[in-house]
């Protein structure tokens, strides 16, 4: 079914998630504060996308939050790790 047909799909965002399967890898407790020292993101746009907030991020942003977790879990975090669709 196509998008003309009527399916609409939104997206979410699974920073909480990811930070967790990090947290429980890495044995550390995962601050926002400490992802934005680490990486250099605003704590607004760390806390926009927690929160499901945030709207445009910039691919940059995107690839250096994926950085930081991959190396905290110890996996390759891709962008469909980080968002989802769901049917609306």
């Amino acid at each position: 079914m196509t998008l003309r047909e009527g399916r609409k799909m939104v997206s979410k965002w699974h920073l909480k998630e990811l930070i967790g399967r990090a947290e429980s890898v890495s044995g550390e407790n995962i601050s926002y504060r400490d992802i934005c020292e680490a990486t250099g993101i605003s704590p607004n746009t760390i806390t926009q996308i927690a929160t499901g907030k945030a709207k445009r991020v910039d691919l940059h942003t995107v690839d250096r939050l994926l950085d930081f977790l991959s190396e905290k879990a110890g996996d390759h975090l891709t962008l469909d790790d980080l968002l989802k669709r769901y049917p609306a």
